[in-house]
């Protein structure tokens, strides 16, 4: 028996030293929409996701090595938003690969160094 029970996830947090910087990057690159103001940040949605945007944190380093836990997306294709970040310029932190037929994954940074996967099918 749990101790509580989680029902569902309300947003996902992402915390960053740009809250306008992070706004737009998130909606240009991954079609997020505003979806108002929680202060002291704001909130996006898209694609069943709610992501909570928060400034006042310091950036990383892409290759310190910390705990952390990273949103994973899907898309249509796999490949295909893999090719487009790319071709973006985004940083790739872990490269597309196939894992089966039915089953990819690529990971990006964000400006701040926060971890972003996307998984699915190829």
């Amino acid at each position: 028996m749990p101790t509580t029970q989680v029902r569902q996830l309300h947003v996902l947090a992402v915390y960053v030293s740009d809250l306008e910087g992070a706004r737009e990057f998130y909606k240009t690159q991954f079609g997020f929409e505003e979806a108002g103001e929680m202060p002291p940040g704001l909130l996006l949605q898209g694609g069943g996701a709610t992501l909570y945007l928060e400034e006042g944190r310091l950036s990383r380093p892409m290759d310190e090595p910390v705990a952390e836990i990273a949103p994973c997306f899907g898309t249509e294709s796999i490949r295909a938003s893999f090719d487009s970040l790319a071709a973006a310029g985004l940083t790739i932190l872990l490269p597309y690969t196939e894992y089966s037929p039915v089953f990819a994954m690529f990971a990006v940074a964000d400006p701040d160094g926060n971890r972003i996967e996307f998984a699915g099918r190829p």
